[in-house]
């Protein structure tokens, strides 16, 4: 199902990282990092956007969220 492609474009889409599909790589990849690192403007608003998206309590909040269900 190539849930790890949908996870990466899910991203994407919300200008929080770039892509480059494992059929590309060998061609793409090394560009794209280039290209990247010459590019602090768009290392900046990749990091703006993903940090928005983080959930830096996830793990805690899952683990209450199966405490409760197994105490009901």
């Amino acid at each position: 199902e190539d849930h790890q492609t949908k996870n990466a474009q899910s991203l994407v889409d919300k200008k929080a990282a770039l892509l480059v599909k494992d059929v590309d790589s060998i061609t793409k990849l090394v560009p794209t990092v280039l290209s990247l690192l010459g590019d602090e403007r768009l290392q900046a608003d990749l990091e703006r956007n993903i940090a928005v998206l983080g959930r830096p309590n996830a793990a805690n909040d899952i683990a209450k969220e199966v405490l409760s269900i197994i105490k009901k």
